[in-house]
C-alpha cells in the first residue's frame, strides 16, 4: 500500500515518496493532532515532473515537508516568536542606522580636516607670494638705484670725454707722403 518501506503507518498516515534518487517526498499526517498542527513545505525536487509510487503525477516544482509539528498548548509562542524577531529587526536596524550616522560623522569630520589643511596650506602660499612680492619690489628698487647711478656715471664720463676732445689737438692727416715706401704695393 505504501510507496516506500521508510514511511511507516502511526495511526491514521498517508505518505508518497518517489523512487528516483534525490526525490522529494510528500508527507501528511492525518492523526489526531493533524487538525491543530501546522506543516511547513518549501520547493525542491527535480527539475521535471516525476511520477509517484501510486502513479500520481506532481507538477513542478515539487513540494517537500521538511517539518510537521503540532502545536502544543503554549499558543503564545508563536507570537513571542513573532515579537523576538520584530525586536531583533528593530535592534538591527537601529545598529544600521547607529553605523550609518558614525560613518557620516567620520566622513564629515574628514572632509573638515581636508578643508582646514588646504585652507592653512592657501594661507601659506599667500603669505609665500606676498614675501617674495616684498622682495620682488625691493630688487626693483634697488636696480633703478643702480641705474640711475650708472645713467650718470656715463654722463660724467662722457663730459670729460668731450673736455679731453676739446683740449686736445687734432691728429694730423694721413698721406701717401707718410706712407712708407714698403708698405706701397707695386703697380
Amino acid at each position: 500500500m505504501f510507496a516506500s518501506r521508510a514511511m511507516r503507518p502511526t495511526g491514521l498516515a498517508l505518505g508518497v515518496e518517489r523512487f528516483q534518487p534525490m526525490a522529494s517526498s510528500v508527507a501528511l499526517g492525518l492523526g489526531s493532532r493533524a487538525s491543530t498542527g501546522h506543516i511547513r513545505v518549501v520547493c525542491g525536487g527535480r527539475k521535471r515532473a516525476q511520477t509517484s509510487g501510486f502513479g500520481l503525477r506532481l507538477p513542478e516544482p515539487s513540494l517537500r515537508v521538511v517539518k510537521v509539528a503540532a502545536k502544543d498548548k503554549k499558543s503564545s509562542d508563536g507570537a513571542k516568536g513573532k515579537a523576538q524577531k520584530k525586536k531583533k529587526l528593530k535592534q538591527t536596524e537601529e545598529n544600521l542606522k547607529a553605523v550609518h550616522k558614525a560613518v557620516n560623522d567620520n566622513l564629515m569630520k574628514a572632509m573638515e580636516e581636508m578643508w582646514q589643511r588646504e585652507e592653512q596650506r592657501w594661507l601659506r602660499e599667500e603669505k609665500r607670494w606676498q614675501r617674495e612680492q616684498k622682495r620682488w619690489e625691493t630688487d626693483r628698487e634697488e636696480w633703478k638705484e643702480r641705474e640711475e647711478a650708472l645713467l650718470t656715471t656715463i654722463a660724467e664720463l662722457q663730459a670729460q670725454v668731450q673736455a679731453l676732445q676739446g683740449t686736445a689737438a687734432p691728429p694730423p692727416p694721413a698721406s701717401a707722403a707718410t706712407t712708407p715706401r714698403a708698405a706701397v704695393a707695386p703697380l
